[in-house]
């Protein structure tokens, strides 16, 4: 038996054709190297008649007795017998027998199988063909052939890898409807597909000075989109306001080919006033001046000193201690009389000093005392700008942006530092909130079609009551009242129609984005979920140590105004917040 078996294996061996052959790749230069993505060939590639490449890996040696063939077929299925029956299909060559990669190259007008069904003629005219585009190209495939028969006779196996060709000799339809409305040194130029069913690779826009010639080997840009913002000519020259410019749009195929350039009426670009150049032309006085100032840039750092001390403390209160003093003594000295930003500053480096160990907060179950709140809000942000008395009643804020009130996102994140009749939390804020308006025409005064936002990051430093006393101790009582109050701050930026940040012409020191500083109050109410079901938030705490989920409603004064000093952006606002809170 032990002979016999050895035996048997030879035999099947040799009477078995190759039975897992790893899969033959086909790949060529001409569609980046990617196996069984079609070449497409169009008009200007068939005329050169270029080069067309391929590269083969049979994934293992050919067995003994095998047969590599090259062959060009009407359907890559045609390659799965030997020898080649379809009518039309030709075997193009026999490479080496026993090498596992090579290459083979070929001509538009040799790979496309004309006259031979079931194509019905394939390309016309050769390669002024009419009767393919993008959408329905004539396709063809070349395919590397291994044919294996066993030694002893038996069912030959064919395995075969492909790759399609296409081709389209057609141009693609002409793009219709181009339109272009002007901006401050731009122009917004769209336009609609001659026909969607084509498969268009891109659209190239000519810009030129009104009456001059195009040259069709330069461009604007491109985009494989319908609508493009220029901002030069075809020669690189910026487009200049009240100067007269020809636009033009063509279509290009992915098979290279182009589309009758279609003309758009002529457009000038127009001086437009983004908001904050809007703002300062109807008297307004905060000078722009990058967004960070020595002062802005001292609070935030001792509000990372703030962290780092309430952290030291919690884990070493003896550190914390050494924190502390090196703070005190490092912000007492830099920052002393430079209100009010140094002065806030300071009052970071006071909290990080005063900050208490926490004591434990009794709640409904066994669990640690609640040491963080994290608080996400949501309201909606309707800055008083206009209010600044150097308007004399100009509304710049609600020309551009009108009566929209924007939703503003922030979070907070609250360290509880003690627990004796409720909760003594200290923590910090942060936000987003962006309005979108429309510029203004600076000769007319008219809304424009340039696009013009305002950003706004606010932050701050607060400290929050929370009488939980009761929903601590009193089941099912889910209330908490509380009140909040801290110091704030607001890095604003105004961009313009192009996406850049506001600039004041001839104004060195007039970017439009900076920091606005103040204060911030709020009274509000929590309803803790866990009250309502105590059961399920001891799952939750068990879970995902959240000891409390609460939602809550807040209503808000922010004052945003520098403290009444200098000439800051006003962005000072009042109303109501709601939001979502975890403590843990």
């Amino acid at each position: 038996m032990t002979t016999a078996l050895p035996r048997l294996l030879l035999l099947a061996a040799l009477f078995a054709p190759l039975a897992a052959r790893a899969q033959i790749t086909v790949t060529s230069s001409l569609n980046s190297g990617t196996s069984a993505q079609a070449i497409n060939i169009g008009h200007d590639d068939c005329v050169a008649n270029i080069n067309v490449d391929f590269a083969y890996n049979l994934g293992g040696a050919p067995a003994a007795g095998s047969a590599i063939s090259f062959i060009i077929a009407h359907a890559a299925s045609d390659c799965s017998v030997a020898p080649v029956v379809a009518a039309g299909d030709v075997q193009v060559g026999s490479p080496s027998q026993t090498a596992t990669t090579g290459a083979y190259n070929s001509t538009p007008g040799a790979l496309e199988l004309n006259g031979g069904a079931p194509d019905g003629g394939g390309l016309v005219d050769g390669c002024n063909d009419t009767t393919h585009t993008s959408s329905s190209p004539y396709t063809t495939n070349f395919c590397v052939q291994v044919k294996t028969t066993p030694l002893l006779g038996g069912t030959p196996t064919v395995t075969y890898g492909s790759i399609p060709i296409n081709f389209s000799m057609r141009p693609p339809t002409q793009p219709t409807g181009v339109a272009a409305e002007s901006g401050d040194s731009h122009a917004k130029v769209s336009w609609a597909a001659g026909n969607s069913s084509e498969t268009i690779l891109k659209y190239q826009v000519f810009v030129v000075p009104t009456g001059a010639t195009v040259d069709l080997t330069k461009e604007s840009g491109d985009t494989s989109g319908l609508s493009i913002d220029a901002t030069q000519t075809d020669d690189g020259v910026g487009l200049a306001n009240d100067t007269s410019y020809d636009v033009y749009v063509r279509a290009q195929d992915v098979f290279k080919n182009y589309s009758a350039v279609a003309k758009g009426a002529p457009v000038t670009p127009k001086a437009v006033d983004d908001f904050y150049n809007h703002y300062r032309n109807s008297g307004g006085s905060a000078v722009g001046g990058g967004g960070c100032s020595t002062g802005g840039a001292a609070g935030w750092i001792a509000a990372l000193a703030l962290l780092a001390a309430l952290w030291a403390r919690r884990r070493n209160p003896e550190l914390a201690g050494k924190l502390g003093g090196k703070a005190s003594g490092k912000f007492s000295g830099k920052f002393s009389g430079k209100a009010p930003r140094g002065f806030l500053g300071g009052l970071f480096a006071l909290a990080a000093l005063t900050a208490a160990p926490a004591a434990r907060a009794q709640s409904q179950y066994d669990a640690p005392p609640r040491r963080l709140l994290l608080g996400f809000k949501l309201d909606r942000y309707d800055p008083k700008i206009d209010s600044e008395k150097d308007l004399n009643g100009a509304t710049p804020y609600l020309d551009v942006f009108g009566t929209r009130k924007p939703l503003r996102f922030q979070i907070e994140g609250d360290w509880e530092i003690a627990h004796p009749f409720g909760s003594f939390l200290l923590g910090l804020t942060a936000g987003y909130w962006q309005n979108i308006g429309k510029g203004i025409q600076h000769d007319t005064g008219a809304p424009a079609s340039d696009t013009a936002l305002l950003d706004v990051l606010p932050f701050g430093l607060v400290a929050t009551y929370r009488l939980d006393y009761f929903t601590d101790h009193v089941r099912w009582f889910p209330l908490v009242p509380y009140a909040q109050a801290g110091l704030s701050a607001a890095l604003w930026s105004s961009f313009s129609g192009t996406g850049k940040v506001s600039r004041r012409p001839g104004d060195g020191n007039g970017r439009g984005s900076a920091w606005t500083y103040g204060y911030t109050t709020a009274l509000g109410v929590a309803l803790a979920l866990d009250a309502l079901d105590p059961s399920l938030s001891r799952e939750a705490y068990n879970d995902t140590y959240i000891q409390r989920t609460s939602i809550f409603a807040e209503y808000g004064w922010t004052r945003l105004d520098d403290f009444r000093h200098k000439h800051p952006l006003i962005l000072s606002d009042r109303g109501w917040r709601f939001g979502l809170s975890l403590e843990f």
